[in-house]
């Protein structure tokens, strides 16, 4: 049973770990095109922090699902909740 605990805890940790890892990597992404934001890629941009927001912040993401909002729905800045 020790030896279950210990694979089932390696793995939980690796799992998060791995999410850890991906969201740090979107944050780079994002950090950088935020700071090459143009008038012509600010919708697409604000798109992308919105979408980022929605997956990793899990109050907005709460948020969301009560207002009974899916983010893979919001194709434009006017259909942000607010």
């Amino acid at each position: 049973m020790a030896d279950y605990k210990r694979f089932y805890q390696r793995s939980v940790i690796g799992i998060m770990s791995q999410k850890q890892n991906n969201q740090e990597s979107e944050r780079a992404q994002l950090k950088n095109e935020i700071l090459r934001v143009t008038a012509a890629s600010f919708a697409e941009v604000a798109l992308a922090v919105f979408r980022f927001q929605a997956k990793y912040n899990p109050l907005y993401a709460q948020f969301l699902a009560l207002l009974g909002r899916s983010p893979e729905h919001i194709t434009q800045l006017e259909a942000f909740p607010h």
